[in-house]
């Protein structure tokens, strides 16, 4: 995602990059795959793995929820009423960032990942990759 560009931001200091490429055309959008507080990011998205009734009740989507607030919770059953049904894998829904330092929140069901279970990085990507 695109940072924004703020002398006093910490959180580059906090972060570590693990992962950078481009997406998308004609024109191309920046992701970052970083290992940090994603509740600090200063950027335009950030990205939360979420389960498909969008509950935000533990983890990173927690995480996310707490630091937001719950417009983010509100928002996300508004849209499973909306749509009538839950979400699919690799599908990508948006909210609006609550209290969050960045503008939105791409909520996004991927694979289970595990140890044991490696051969999911295809399934990772293409479900990076369908988020533009």
């Amino acid at each position: 995602m695109q940072r924004s560009n703020s002398s006093d931001d910490k959180t580059d200091q906090e972060r570590k990059v693990l992962l950078e490429f481009e997406v998308g055309k004609p024109k191309r959008t920046k992701v970052s795959v970083c290992q940090g507080d994603i509740t600090k990011e200063r950027v335009d998205a950030i990205s939360n793995a979420a389960n498909e009734r969008l509950d935000h009740a533990g983890g990173v989507a927690g995480a996310i929820l707490k630091a937001g607030g719950y417009s983010i919770q509100k928002e996300s059953h508004d849209i499973i009423q909306r749509e009538g049904r839950y979400i699919n894998k690799a599908e990508v829904v948006y909210t609006k960032a609550g209290n969050l330092p960045c503008k939105w929140v791409l909520h996004v069901v991927g694979p289970v990942w595990n140890e044991r279970n490696t051969d999911k990085v295809k399934e990772f990507y293409s479900t990076v990759v369908s988020i533009f």
